[in-house]
């Protein structure tokens, strides 16, 4: 019996996760909108641009080689910045 209180407390906490808190998979971060931004120089303006197009809630910005966390969060598009030649490389949302 156990077993299954275990299992469904894993369940439901699984759905508080998908389902809550930061909206995530409701309204979350949409990178092919963005894509037309790849090779463009790397701007505040272009930040925001991209934010507007992909409907993410946040935005990392990161040059290519630089730490990024392995937290996974629907809402947030990462850039990727080539640091030699100040242009963006790569854009997706997690």
């Amino acid at each position: 019996m156990s077993g299954f209180s275990a299992s469904r407390a894993l369940a439901l906490a699984l759905a508080a996760l998908l389902l809550g808190g930061s909206g995530a998979w409701a309204d979350g971060c949409q990178a092919k909108p963005a894509q037309a931004l790849l090779g463009k120089p790397y701007t505040e303006a272009l930040r925001a641009k991209a934010q507007a197009a992909s409907h993410a809630r946040l935005v990392q910005a990161l040059r290519r080689g630089e730490a990024m966390t392995a937290e996974f969060r629907g809402d947030r598009l990462d850039i990727i910045i080539d640091p030699k030649t100040n242009v963006v490389i790569a854009l997706w949302c997690g």
